[in-house]
């Protein structure tokens, strides 16, 4: 018996040597057995939960593995490094809840990028924004605006993460604004931060500059210009 996964499982493969077992699920973690010694690897945080896993090996190429995602992308590992080597994704679809925007916030996060010519809009966490091209049909780049735990342990409630409720695009496209809340509980201080971001040009990536905790207090933060 083989184990490691607190979650369900939603697929299994054999590498084509069959010294190998290939599992994923709900952790977004593929797990690499060997077989004859019980040991495992891990390539953890691939992007959201794992839907399926192939193994392909071309006649010159070395082996890799293709897990296709619950946000709609596409992400091949390679065997050598245990790496990402690209991923494919157009709109990356919301893989927490099909709800999630709904019951969070009046309005979806949306702006457009002037200096790229993309749209920003919610990616498949809630924590985070992505970057998405109208004249390529392409996904190019997704931004964490909150760094949060994608996963519970099965046995605890369900983190609440982080919710991006709003962004705004400057005109010069040099600077971008978001807001970002986690609901306190009993046991928890709920937060809201107003984040501004700079574009850095020569990556075309954006940067954190500025942070500011709680920029109306405790009252929740409805539109941003």
């Amino acid at each position: 018996m083989l184990h490691w996964h607190a979650h369900a499982i939603s697929s299994i493969a054999f590498t084509t040597n069959g010294a190998y077992l290939l599992s994923g699920g709900e952790e977004a973690v593929l797990v690499i057995w060997q077989l004859h010694s019980g040991k495992k690897e891990f390539v953890p945080r691939v992007g959201s939960a794992i839907k399926s896993v192939v193994v392909s090996r071309g006649s010159a190429a070395e082996e890799e593995y293709l897990l296709g995602l619950a946000d709609a992308s596409f992400a091949f590992v390679s065997s050598a490094t245990l790496e990402l080597s690209r991923v494919f994704s157009r709109i990356k679809l919301d893989s927490v809840t099909s709800s999630t925007w709904a019951s969070s916030s009046s309005a979806t996060p949306l702006a457009v990028h002037s200096l790229s010519s993309t749209l920003v809009l919610p990616s498949s966490h809630p924590s985070s924004l992505q970057t998405y091209s109208p004249s390529s049909s392409m996904l190019v780049a997704e931004l964490e605006v909150s760094p949060s735990n994608r996963v519970s342990k099965q046995e605890d409630k369900m983190l609440e993460p982080s919710r991006v409720e709003r962004v705004v695009s400057s005109p010069s496209g040099e600077w971008m604004a978001t807001i970002d809340r986690r609901e306190g509980n009993e046991s928890f201080r709920g937060e809201i931060y107003l984040k501004i971001w700079w574009w850095d040009k020569k990556f075309a990536f954006w940067i954190l500059n500025t942070k500011v905790n709680r920029p109306h207090g405790l009252s929740k933060v409805t539109s941003v210009f």
